[in-house]
Formats: C-alpha cells, structure tokens, sequence
C-alpha cells in the first residue's frame, strides 16, 4: 500500500501474516488507479483510491475537500500519477508509514495487520480516534479483544495502563488496569517498574485497586447470604460436619472457605481463579495435624463428597459477583464520571490571593503575569537585576505590540503572586516574602530562570535561618515532588534527605503522588537507596545545625 517515487506497482501485493518486521507493514502495495497520495511524516507514499478514505474518516474527508494538485510538501517534487498524465495531490500526514499502513490495512478490502508491539497498537487506535474513524476503532479492538492477554502480560500490564492512559484510550487502560489486579501495587514491588511512570498514573491505579477491594468485600458480603452460596454451604453440612473450625463471624461458613474469600477480596487478580479454589479445596480436604513430633492427616469427608456440580454453581455465583464489582469500580477510570485524578487542576496551581501588588507610577515597562495582572516597573532595575530581562529589552519592538498607556507589555508566564515577590525584592520595599514550601517553590524558580542570583541566595538564605520551617511529614515528599518539577537542584536534595524519615508509600503520599511527573518518583526511590546505602540518617534539622556550626566558625577564624 505504500512505495517511493520510484517503485510503482499495477496490481496489489498479498498481505501475510503478522510478524514483527515494520518492513512487512509498510511494504502491501500501490492501490491500482490511485487518485491521492498520503505522506506519512518519514517521506512514505501510500497511493490510495479516495472512496475509501473519505467514506472511513470524516476529518480526512474535510482535509481532501482542501487538497489540491499541488498540496504537497515545499520541497517534495511533483508527483506522476501512474499514467503520466497528471499529477496526484499529496496529503502529508504527522503519522509513521507503520501506523499508517496497518491502519489503511483496516480500511482497505485487504487483510488487516496489526503492529507487533502493544504501544504500537495503542497508537494504533488513538490516531483511529483522531481521524474519527469509528468502525476501523471498531476493527482495531474487535481484532486485539482476543489477543490482549497476550499483548499485555500480567508484568507488563502497568505500562500498558501508562500507555493507554497517555493516549487517552478508555476501554485500552480499563482492560489493562484489570490485568493489573494480579500486582501488588505497593512502592516496594513496583520499585523498578517507576522508570518513566506518571505520579499521576500510579495514583489512579492504586485508587482504583483500593476501589476494587472495598467493593469487592462488600458485594462477596452479600453473596455470603445469597441462595448458591447456602446451597454450597448445605452440602458441606450434608452427613458429617466439616472437619475445620467455623468462621467466628458468620457460623455457617467453615474457615477454610471464609478464608479463601478473604484472599480473594485481597488480591482478586490473582486468587479469583478455579485453580486456586480447587487448590484450597485439596488443601483443606486433607489437613495437616501436629502433636508435638509427630504428625497426622486426617481427611475431611464432608468437603470430599462436594458434588462437581455444587462446586460450579458456587464458582460462577462467586465469579460474577467479582466481575460486577470489576464493572462499577471501572467507573472510577472514566473521565468525567466520579473524582479521577485526571479531571483535577495542577495542585501547584491556586486562586490568586488578593495581593497588595507594586506599581510604579513612573515605570517605562508593563509586566503582565499568566493570570493577567499588570505590574509597572522600571527597565533599568530589570535589567541591572536580570541579563535576561536585558536581552529580551535589547530586543526590537514590532509595530504590533500590546500597551497599556502608550508601555509595551512583555508577557511572562509567573503567576501575580509570585511575580509581584519576584519585583518587590528588586525595589528598596518591604519584601513580600512568601510564606509557605508551595510558595517559595515558584519563587525560586522564577529567580533562577531570570538568572537573580542575589535573590537566590537570599531565598535559600532565608532557608537555612528556618525562616520558612523546614518541610515535615507529608510535606517533604511534595516538596520534592515540586521541586524536581521545576528543576530547583538544592531543594530536590534537601527534600530528597528528609523523605527518610518517612515511608514511601501510597498511603502516605495520598492525593501528593500526582504532582510527581516524568522520573521524578523513580529518582527519588534511588537517591533514598544510596543515600541509605551510605548510612545517611541524620535528623531533619541536622543539615541546618551543620550549616550553622561552619558560619559559626568560618566567623572565629575570620577573628
């Protein structure tokens, strides 16, 4: 389906099986008496009839209405149809020539092929989606709904969630999130998973395990109660008792049995499997007795004579309580449906307070913050304080530019609040020192990206005096989290040291964990392995003892 410019063919190639070379994908055919050219984004020429295209996709349909013989690239040269006689218009498309040709195998009459790898697939569909081709999505997951197992194994479905996630793929995260079920989700056993994982991700996906389980616990509390669930039961009691003590909470369940529904509601991936009953089952039936040295079998006749049938009643009454709680708990991973952390703002983003904001009445230049607040300054402060804001007034002014009063205004992307500290630490005014980690944050980084190194040193200054109380608890992981966000280096190691007072764990880091991006979580894991490693553990104020004491004698030996 696709060539180059100079490989023609009059008549479609087979289509083989899947294999994971791209060559294999991107090498079908050029579609006899083409009328349009597709271009994916490394120069690969699909030559396709438009009937397809346009009945499959209502935003290629819109594009090709615009397209024109000469639509093409600025420097791609013309483009011959197959009998010379005119050129063929040229669509550039920002894809691969592997995503588009298994996606063209989904439109065109030919056997569709899927990309080897899961990303790929994903891929796949999100660019479907993209072009509004709904029955080639339709395709797309009716082709991959036999195969996920294999495309998402249990060890890889935590990336597959990331990468479903990433690219916006509801049912794609959903399955995945199930196969996932078979994890322990704890920070210990995903340790050398973080790597490139979202704190955002992780964070839905723990809250959606925890869903699981609550839900599960409680729907497994009524099928204790339900009409299958006494008749397995009653046919344990049938002759003889069941050998085992009972459940002390609900009598008529032996212990055994109340046991591994227990196991289920823990980890429900793993253990809600036939096997594992029939494991228990064999497990109990023959039980283990210790009397001192010597030890005994005793077998229990009452659960041995448990009919097969009995046995399958119970296995589907249990299997589809578990998948309806699957099914409600699926809702928390949709957007719009319930609080995911995908539909909350930024926690480093807040109203802006009522401010007390600098103005000078006789500036010559308007800074408008991201909020669009305006603040009167004057060049030559900025420009002796910043080389930047130097550079960026050095520069000439087109005759477009916005003003306010006859001052051009340069945009800035700091909010008010911390742009108005930023200003009032430059004029000989009272300071509006922030008063809080999540303020002096941004702060810092403001001052660093405008290259104020005298403010830098007076902030962290004010760091080591304790003005601003060294972060504790909770506080010291977003600290973290916002720092290394913003790439303040100082403050990613001082917070990085004082997490080691505290667990890394879901629980603790709650509603936080979001505000980790890109490696953050995966770095700091390592960095508290090393610094362990080398027997860091001084107290959380330990390093500004020390700072102190060097001032201290940096000062006796100055006399």
């Amino acid at each position: 389906m696709s060539t180059t410019a100079s490989e023609t063919s009059t008549q479609p190639a087979a289509a083989g099986p899947v294999t994971d070379s791209q060559d294999h994908l991107t090498g079908f055919f050029d579609y006899p008496d083409p009328d349009i050219i597709f271009r994916s984004s490394d120069l690969h020429e699909f030559r396709l009839r438009k009937v397809y295209v346009v009945e499959s996709s209502t935003v290629l349909r819109h594009l090709l209405t615009q397209t024109t013989p000469e639509a093409r690239l600025p420097d791609a040269p013309p483009t011959p149809a197959e009998d010379g006689s005119a050129s063929l218009p040229v669509v550039q498309l920002p894809d691969s020539s592997l995503i588009l040709s298994s996606l063209f195998s989904f439109v065109f009459p030919v056997l569709s092929v899927l990309p080897p790898e899961v990303d790929q697939v994903m891929e796949l569909i999100s660019v479907a989606q993209k072009y509004k081709m709904d029955s080639v999505v339709a395709r797309i997951r009716d082709r991959t709904s036999s195969k996920w197992a294999k495309l998402i194994p249990e060890e890889s479905a935590l990336r597959a969630f990331d990468l479903a996630r990433r690219y916006g793929l509801q049912e794609e995260a959903t399955t995945a999130a199930r196969r996932t079920l078979g994890l322990s989700i704890t920070m210990q056993s995903l340790e050398d998973k973080l790597d490139g994982m979202s704190g955002t991700t992780l964070y839905e996906l723990w809250k959606y395990h925890q869903e699981v389980k609550r839900i599960l616990k409680a729907n497994i509390a009524e099928f204790i109660l339900s009409e299958k669930f006494n008749e397995f039961v009653a046919t344990i009691r049938q002759g003889k008792a069941c050998c085992a003590y009972y459940s002390k909470q609900t009598p008529s369940v032996p212990q055994w049995l109340e046991d591994y529904l227990n196991f289920v509601t823990s980890f429900p991936g793993y253990s809600l499997d036939p096997t594992k009953f029939h494991t228990a089952l064999r497990r109990h039936i023959s039980i283990s007795l210790s009397s001192g040295k010597a030890r005994s079998f005793v077998r229990c006749t009452a659960c041995a004579n448990i009919t097969e049938a009995s046995v399958r009643s119970f296995w589907l009454g249990l299997e589809a309580t578990a998948m309806r709680s699957m099914e409600v708990a699926d809702d928390y991973l949709h957007p719009g449906e319930g609080t995911s952390p995908h539909d909350r703002e930024n926690l480093l983003e807040s109203a802006t307070p009522s401010l007390n904001r600098f103005n000078a009445r006789d500036g010559d230049a308007v800074l408008r913050s991201s909020d669009l607040t305006n603040f009167r300054v004057h060049k030559s402060i900025l420009e002796i304080a910043s080389p930047l804001f130097r550079d960026m007034f050095s520069l000439p002014q087109s005759g477009d530019v916005e003003t306010v009063g006859g001052i051009p205004i340069l945009h800035v992307s700091e909010e008010a609040e911390v742009l108005n500290s930023l200003i009032t630490m430059l004029y000989p005014v009272p300071p509006a020192t922030p008063d809080s980690w999540d303020k002096l944050l941004p702060l810092l980084s403001a001052a660093q990206k405008y290259d104020m190194d005298h403010i830098l040193s007076s902030l962290r200054s004010s760091i080591s005096r304790e003005d601003i109380p060294p972060p504790a608890g909770k506080e010291t992981f977003r600290v973290y989290a916002i720092a290394s966000k913003l790439r303040l280096d100082s403050e990613v190691k001082l917070s990085a040291r004082l997490t080691l007072h505290h667990p890394m764990t879901f629980e603790f880091l709650g509603e936080d964990l979001p505000l980790f991006e890109g490696a953050s979580l995966y770095d700091l894991a390592q960095l508290r392995i090393r610094l362990l490693r080398v027997g860091w553990e001084a107290t959380p104020h330990e390093h500004i003892a020390r700072h102190r004491r060097r001032r201290s004698a940096l000062r006796v030996v100055r006399g």
